[in-house]
């Protein structure tokens, strides 16, 4: 009973060194000249920790995380969420993991447009879906997928920054999805994908885009 209350003891005592000396020992590492890093975000347990002002130590909650049981998770910029739920169900068509690719701002004009979806391409081990979002000129995203009802690949993004700029810019998302059909079913699964979506919303039927693509390569022809 006392080994074990001993390392419960020194397992709260751990947690604490980390949550408070090691958040500085890595924006010393992390935040430096040579990256050149607009906001690094560091995840421990369920927080999100935004850090915007390279000349101070304040580190202030920007967002929450899901929960990490222990170690501490850093995300950089616009990335792509590693290995969430959401990606664990869509294993079953075959996609898992990946990376979000996000444009600098291509253009601060954006009076009156909206999100929409760009483009669908794909490799022998990647599906890369395009969209473009509107949204703050100083946000990054964090980005996720999910299938709905079997048939909906859903793209998911969270905006976020510690202050909101004074003007809105278009980005260009991808989403670079791996393929892995190395379980029985999975690549006749990923088959029967019909629609992608972005947030729930802007659902684009895949096969009807694939036949206009190919329509458009024709009259070149």
């Amino acid at each position: 009973m006392k080994k074990i209350l001993f390392l419960i003891l020194s397992l709260t005592l751990f947690i604490g060194c980390v949550s408070n000396n090691g958040l500085k020992t890595i924006k010393n590492d992390l935040i430096d000249d040579t990256l050149n890093l607009n906001r690094v975000v560091l995840s421990y347990s369920d927080l999100i920790l935004d850090k915007n002002d390279e000349e101070s130590n304040i580190i202030v909650i920007d967002t929450f995380y899901r929960k990490q049981t222990l170690g501490l998770h850093v995300l950089f910029e616009s990335m792509m969420l590693p290995q969430t739920g959401n990606q664990l169900n869509a294993r079953g068509v075959g996609l898992w993991n990946g990376k979000l690719n996000v444009t600098e701002c291509i253009n601060s004009r954006v009076e009156g447009k909206k999100n929409k979806f760009l483009e669908i391409s794909e490799t022998d081990t990647t599906l890369n879906i395009t969209w473009v979002v509107i949204d703050n000129c100083c946000f990054s995203f964090l980005g996720d997928f999910e299938l709905v009802n079997d048939s909906t690949l859903n793209c998911i993004y969270h905006s976020y920054g510690e202050a909101n700029c004074a003007c809105n810019c278009e980005y260009k998302i991808t989403y670079q999805l791996n393929k892995y059909f190395d379980i029985e079913g999975y690549e006749e699964n990923y088959k029967s994908l019909k629609y992608v979506s972005l947030n729930n919303k802007l659902m684009m039927n895949i096969k009807k885009y694939k036949y206009l693509q190919n329509l458009k390569k024709q009259k070149k022809k």
